[in-house]
């Protein structure tokens, strides 16, 4: 089975680790990361697509990102 998840948050420490074991992780074939920089400082990753919005504080734009989904996580702290 073939998973899919979406996270936004993958550029912070506890982020890249979340990141770090969805990308090692066979079962999953496709990793979303949205944020305001690309996650793993852009390095390029088969199963990764960065979505790079200007602003957290309006998601809109990644809408069509949340569907079809097996897993959603939300990582995020204040500096």
């Amino acid at each position: 089975m073939s998973l899919k998840a979406i996270i936004i948050g993958g550029t912070g420490a506890t982020g890249r680790q979340l990141l770090s074991q969805l990308l090692d992780n066979d079962r999953f074939t496709k990793i979303t990361s949205v944020g305001r920089r690309p996650a793993r400082d852009g390095k390029e990753n088969d199963k990764l697509t960065n979505v790079i919005v200007d602003t957290m504080e309006d998601l809109s734009s990644t809408e069509q990102h949340w569907q079809d989904n097996d897993l959603s996580l939300i990582h995020i702290s204040e500096p």
